[in-house]
């Protein structure tokens, strides 16, 4: 490792950003497709000697900004950013892994009066080289800078996990929230901790395993993945899961308010064995009413729905649920507990990293097709389950196959 290139190579980026940052006119302009600002890529080279790193015909830049304003001190933040699992934690839903290789120096002239609330900016500038094997349904998406991992999915991530903390932070429990479960503010900061930690495990499980487990599924359009969990904070043993993806002509909100709806849920999922829920806890996580989290409860009223033997209802079930919404799409995500786990996750005086949670849910993204108009375009929605099978790991290869068929059939039922 050189550590004089490194360091030449950091001050570099820093003067490049600052220029960036506060010399707008000359540097960017509005893009005509979804009115994103991007750099002027010909004004830029004239300042600048980007370096090509793909020679294919297929590598293209991408670039683009964004601002925002979050409940967080500035010195809190720097904190974060410089601290890898801090920061993964910032972004559950784009950062999988992070680690910090080196430090080059360990002091920085971060002064105790720049506790600001607002973000100097986020900027994204990158090379890419364009993966042909990307599947049509996701190309719009990805091609698009501020679809994609541009700087609006950077910023409006940051925006939502800072209102989230700045909530989770509070002793009392606001008069936005109710509950018929949680009595205190220690047990509404636990169950809100729980509820983070499902979306983080929820989003780490969507990078499944490399290999395709049964390719014949694959072929179907549903990618099934075994794996033995020893993770802490979920069930151990054999783990079967699977996820798909589809394409729905509606936007994004009306997907994830009709999968929000406790009006029709005992429709779709298999948790409610046709049965009709009721929330009996609503905590909001962020400042938009679609960000909250609420436990909810089956009543054994046997209406219509879909209904499987091995999903069998039982009584002293309820289910958390995670789920937020943002300009570019949303997540829910949610899993089942018997009652015992979620009242004492709910009395605030156990650490909920100690109880077990297996999530499932769904992603929902624009599907990249939309014009400057947020509400044009359509939905790509993700369904992912996980079905806990058992904690006897020599009997893996006895109850694969039935482990597959149960979850393949629970994928197309919910479709």
């Amino acid at each position: 490792m050189d550590i004089t290139q490194l360091t030449e190579t950091a001050a570099c980026a820093v003067e490049e950003l600052k220029r960036l940052f506060f010399t707008e006119e000359a540097f960017w302009v509005k893009s005509a497709i979804d009115g994103t600002y991007v750099i002027d890529q010909e004004s830029y080279e004239k300042l600048s000697h980007p370096i090509k790193h793909f020679r294919s015909l297929s590598a293209r830049i991408e670039s683009s900004k964004d601002v925002t304003v979050v409940p967080i001190e500035a010195t809190n933040l720097i904190e974060m950013f410089l601290d890898s699992e801090k920061w993964k934690n910032l972004f559950p839903s784009i950062v999988n892994k992070a680690t910090t290789i080196h430090m080059l120096g360990s002091e920085l002239p971060i002064k105790e009066n720049c506790n600001v609330l607002q973000v100097v900016t986020w900027i994204e500038h990158v090379e890419i080289d364009h993966k042909p094997d990307t599947h049509p349904m996701y190309r719009d998406l990805l091609c698009g800078g501020s679809s994609g991992y541009g700087a609006k999915r950077w910023i409006v991530t940051l925006e939502r996990m800072c209102e989230r903390m700045a909530l989770s932070s509070i002793l009392s429990i606001p008069a936005t929230d109710w509950s018929e479960a949680i009595k205190t503010g220690e047990g509404r900061r636990s169950v809100m901790k729980l509820g983070e930690r499902m979306l983080k495990n929820f989003n780490e499980m969507l990078t499944m395993s490399g290999k395709v487990d049964f390719p014949q599924h694959s072929k179907c359009g549903v990618r099934i993945s075994l794996r033995v969990n020893n993770e802490a904070g979920q069930p151990h043993g054999l783990v079967v899961s699977a996820a798909t993806c589809l394409s729905i002509p509606h936007t994004p909100l009306q997907v994830f308010n009709a999968l929000r709806s406790t009006d029709t849920r005992h429709q779709w999922d298999v948790l409610c064995d046709g049965n009709r829920v009721s929330e009996i806890a609503h905590v909001f996580t962020g400042s938009s009413e679609t960000n909250h989290l609420t436990i909810l409860r089956p009543q054994k009223t046997q209406n219509s729905g879909i209904s499987m033997p091995q999903f069998s209802l039982k009584d002293d079930m309820v289910m958390l649920q995670d789920c937020y919404m943002d300009a570019l799409g949303g997540m829910i995500a949610y899993a089942p507990l018997d009652l015992n786990a979620m009242n004492i996750t709910a009395s605030g005086k156990v650490d909920p990293a100690r109880i077990p949670i297996l999530p499932s849910g769904f992603t929902i993204s624009r599907d990249g097709q939309q014009s400057m108009e947020a509400e044009d375009g359509g939905t790509l929605l993700s369904l992912v389950f996980q079905i806990f099978v058992s904690d006897e790991i020599d009997r893996m290869k006895e109850v694969n196959e039935k482990s597959v068929a149960i979850v393949s059939a629970l994928v197309s039922s919910t479709i």
